[in-house]
């Protein structure tokens, strides 16, 4: 039987060991909801929500992958994020790469 906790900890404060190692070799850890394949609907409309709201220039919002609101979620903080997130991360990081010569 699978535990009725995240993997992760709680919160920022209570951790688990799992999440520590995870911190330990990336800058943040991304989370979202559990899809059942490529082939999920609510992947699909998922996707798309995002998408239309991407098509506004507007990279916050959401999240459009993950569910705050279910039970036992690990609470937001600044090194656990939801996977939207990364979509904003990626490209600040691309930003602040230096462009080879």
């Amino acid at each position: 039987p699978r535990s009725p906790n995240s993997e992760l900890g709680p919160s920022c404060a209570e951790s688990t060991k799992v999440r520590r190692m995870l911190e330990s070799y990336t800058d943040r850890v991304y989370i979202c909801k559990s899809y059942s394949g490529v082939g999920d609907p609510q992947l699909r409309q998922d996707t798309e929500r995002r998408l239309r709201h991407l098509d506004t220039h507007n990279l916050a919002g959401g999240p459009f992958f993950d569910d705050p609101l279910v039970a036992h979620h690990t609470a937001y903080c600044h090194l656990v994020r939801p996977v939207d997130d990364l979509i904003s991360d990626l490209a600040r990081w691309k930003q602040e790469i230096p462009a080879a010569e």
